[in-house]
């Protein structure tokens, strides 16, 4: 049997994000759990759209040495202005309202 979607913010239980810096330049560190039962994190993209990054992760059914948790780390260029989560776009960070200047 075939399954494959993207995650979106209803199926996934958030650690909290925060923004660190990597070698000196600024990411945004975002994890969690994806909380649906015998369903893993199969692949997760970050996918940048003009100011936008995107973060896309491909939900499948489980597997040996697969899991629901994930981590993905998004790097905070000058011309990102927003994070957004799945198809639909939630928004999980953004530039104005987070303060933070490159």
């Amino acid at each position: 049997m075939f399954f494959h979607k993207i995650a979106e913010t209803k199926d996934v239980y958030f650690s909290p994000s925060e923004v660190q810096l990597r070698d000196g330049k600024p990411v945004l560190k975002i994890g969690g759990l994806i909380f649906h039962s015998a369903i893993v994190a199969e692949d997760i993209r970050v996918v940048q759209e003009g100011c936008t990054a995107r973060i896309l992760i491909d939900m499948a059914l489980t597997s040996p040495g697969k899991s629901g948790r994930f981590e993905a780390t998004v790097p905070l260029s000058d011309n990102v202005e927003r994070v957004v989560f799945g198809s639909t776009g939630k928004e999980l960070w953004c530039r104005k309202s987070s303060g933070q200047s490159t």
